[in-house]
């Protein structure tokens, strides 16, 4: 153990190489670069001997050696344009799970903030060291998928466009989503429900899916389960959600409960009933769709939420996108819907059985 112990120190102070993590691992050379270069298979048992070594060692891969040597970069990008879509908390279970994905399978991610524009994904595809795409915050009809469609760049999406025909994608499944929260409000004894979101104009088919998917969902399903409901838009901010509590009072006093898709807004929007007098969920219930627990948490009171799987569609999202890459097509295993999951919080009650009143007005 200490002749192991006093190999490792000696590397520390020099550069180490593939031949050290061999001797260290008791492997071959060959075999090392097999491991780091993915170029041939390698026993499960071999290769975590392989990576432990390089770990104790301090090896560090060689990005640009491991492209001359194999032809191939193997680096992927994420894009996520933050100019456009502030990053929320939702976002970073994406990227962690995205990444450690990429790094399972091989691959090296990097994300990029681009806004998508055609000269940017030029740059960024043209050099030659991207070899693929993650695509998110997806658009009914997006230019970037266009464009990478056109330059033969292969790609995946962390959501859909409207025509997904041979496109390797994974997205939230959002008529079960809402299906499941209109069906535990109706539970609950709830039919007249409103629904909170970011779509402020009505005839942007072609806008952020999301929020399109979910309201085109809300008013279908609420349709067949015989409820009344009603949706409306406001700017994804948490002022916006707290002057909806007062448009909601005052136009839709007749509501039991409301669900809320943006947690900015929900945020505001919870803060702005408190400021009516209206008290959550006694007299109105509140649900936060496709955010986390760990924002629903910070709420008062805690919202009950349906959570985004971000870990599974950020694995899911890397590993669509390496299959179009080692398969050269789009599998159908590459096309994939993920529901989000009901997280039990306190903002969910019974119908309170009168009408919100205005502000002023008597309960």
């Amino acid at each position: 153990m200490a002749a192991y112990v006093g190999q490792v120190e000696n590397m520390t102070a020099n550069t180490v190489t593939m031949r050290d993590v061999a001797r260290l691992a008791g492997v071959s050379v060959a075999t090392v670069s097999f491991v780091i270069n993915g170029s041939k298979p390698v026993l499960d048992e071999t290769r975590e001997r392989v990576e432990r070594a390089m770990a104790e060692a301090g090896y560090r891969r060689n990005v640009i050696a491991r492209a001359l040597a194999s032809k191939r970069t193997r680096v992927i990008g994420l894009l996520y344009p933050t100019a456009q879509r502030a990053v929320q908390g939702s976002a970073f279970q994406f990227f962690t799970s995205a990444a450690a994905e990429a790094q399972a399978q091989g691959y090296t991610l990097v994300v990029s903030p681009t806004v998508g524009s055609d000269a940017e994904l030029g740059e960024l595809t043209g050099a030659g060291l991207i070899e693929g795409l993650v695509v998110m915050e997806v658009h009914a009809e997006d230019s970037r998928v266009r464009f990478l469609q056109a330059q033969g760049v292969p790609f995946a999406l962390v959501g859909r466009t409207t025509d997904v025909t041979g496109i390797a994608y994974v997205d939230i499944d959002f008529d079960a989503t809402v299906a499941d929260a209109l069906a535990r409000l109706q539970a609950l004894g709830h039919r007249d429900v409103l629904l909170l979101d970011t779509v402020t104009d009505a005839d942007d088919v072609g806008g952020y899916a999301p929020p399109l998917r979910v309201r085109a969902a809300f008013e279908r399903i609420g349709r067949d389960l015989g409820m009344r409901t009603a949706a409306f838009g406001a700017a994804r901010t948490a002022d916006a959600g707290f002057a909806a509590a007062g448009r909601v009072v005052a136009q839709h006093g007749s509501a039991t409960a409301v669900l809320v898709h943006d947690e900015l807004l929900a945020a505001g929007f919870v803060a702005g009933l408190r400021a009516l007098g209206v008290r959550v969920p006694e007299d109105l219930s509140v649900g936060l769709i496709d955010s986390t627990a760990d924002i629903a948490s910070m709420i008062d009171p805690r919202l009950d939420v349906w959570a985004v799987p971000g870990e599974q569609l950020g694995r899911q999202g890397v590993a669509a996108l390496i299959d179009v890459l080692e398969r050269g097509v789009v599998a159908p295993s590459a096309q994939n819907l993920v529901a989000c999951r009901h997280v039990a919080g306190a903002s969910l009650a019974a119908p309170r059985g009168e009408a919100l009143r205005p502000p002023g007005g008597t309960r």
